[in-house]
C-alpha cells in the first residue's frame, strides 16, 4: 500500500524560506564496496569522463547556493585533501572539514559525523543533511524547505521503488495523508510499502538534541536519524519522483560510466 503525499506543491508556493540554515554533506565513509578505487581516493570523485559524480551532486543544488548561509561536507582523514582540491576547483564555497579517522575500524558513522559537524561548526539553526552518492537531479531543495516550514517539522525525501531487494537493502516508510511518517524501518526483512527512503534530510533545530541521544551502536547509519523522530519528535515525508544517481558498487559505477 502506498500513501501519497496530499499536500500539493501549489499550496506551499507562498511558505517563506528561512535562510538562516546549513547544508551538511555527509561524504565520510569509506567506499568499502568500491575497492581497490576508493582505498585512498573518494568514491564521490571518481572520474566520470571529464567530470565526478560530486560535480553532478553540485550541480543539482547549485542554483538553491542562496537558501544556505553555511555549507559544510565531513569527511574523512584519508579523503580529505581530495575533498578540499575539488572544493577549491569548483569554487564551490563549500567549507570541507576532516572528522580526523583514519581506519574503517574507527569510523563514528554517518550520525556521529552529523553530530561533530555541528558541534565543530557550531550548527544549531536547521540544517539540511545529504548524502551526495545519491543525486537527485530533478530536486528542489526550496520546496522541500517550504514544506518543512509549513509543517513546522524535519522532512525526510523518499520516492516510490517497486524492486523489494532495494527496498531491503535500503530503508522503507509510511505516511499518512498528510504526509506524516508514522512508520520507518531501515533495512526492513518485509517491506511494509513501496516508499523508499532517500537519505536528504532537513533537520529543524529543535530536533538536533533528540538526534544526539540515539545510541552510539546505531549511529552507523543516516537513517536512523529519521527513526528516531518518528518515536520522540515528528517527520514529515516528501515525495521525489525524478532519476537518482546512487554510487555504492562497481555495478553503479560502470552503470554510471556506460550511462554519461
Amino acid at each position: 500500500m502506498i500513501l501519497v503525499l496530499a499536500v500539493p506543491v501549489k499550496s506551499i508556493k507562498n511558505v517563506a524560506v528561512n535562510r538562516t540554515m546549513t547544508l551538511l554533506i555527509l561524504a565520510a565513509g569509506f567506499g568499502t564496496r568500491l575497492e581497490p578505487r576508493t582505498i585512498s581516493f573518494p568514491k564521490h570523485l571518481l572520474p566520470v569522463g571529464n567530470s565526478c559524480v560530486m560535480d553532478f551532486f553540485y550541480n543539482s543544488v547549485e542554483k538553491t547556493n542562496s537558501l544556505f548561509d553555511k555549507r559544510v561536507l565531513i569527511t574523512n582523514e584519508i579523503y580529505f585533501k581530495h575533498f578540499k582540491i575539488w572544493a577549491n576547483s569548483k569554487k564551490a564555497k563549500i567549507k570541507v572539514i576532516s572528522n580526523g579517522v583514519t581506519k574503517k575500524r574507527d569510523k563514528i558513522g554517518a550520525i556521529g559525523d552529523f553530530l561533530l559537524s555541528c558541534k565543530r561548526e557550531k550548527i544549531s539553526e536547521d540544517v539540511f543533511v545529504v548524502a551526495p552518492d545519491y543525486v537527485l537531479e530533478g530536486v528542489d531543495l526550496e520546496e522541500v524547505i517550504k514544506f518543512s516550514n509549513q509543517k513546522k517539522s524535519s522532512v525526510t525525501l523518499f520516492r516510490t521503488e517497486k524492486d523489494e531487494n532495494k527496498l531491503k537493502a535500503g530503508s522503507c516508510l509510511l505516511v499518512d495523508k498528510d504526509g506524516k511518517v508514522i512508520k520507518f524501518e531501515e533495512k526492513p526483512q518485509e517491506p511494509f510499502s513501496e516508499n523508499y527512503g532517500v537519505p536528504y534530510y532537513l533537520i529543524k533545530k529543535k530536533d538536533i538534541g533528540k538526534i544526539a541521544k540515539i545510541p552510539d551502536e546505531l549511529q552507523d547509519n543516516s537513517g536512523q536519524i529519521v527513526a528516531e523522530l518518528v518515536k520522540s519528535s515528528s517527520v514529515y515525508g516528501f515525495r521525489y519522483d525524478g532519476s537518482i544517481i546512487h554510487l555504492t558498487s562497481e555495478q553503479d559505477y560502470q552503470e554510471i560510466l556506460n550511462k554519461y
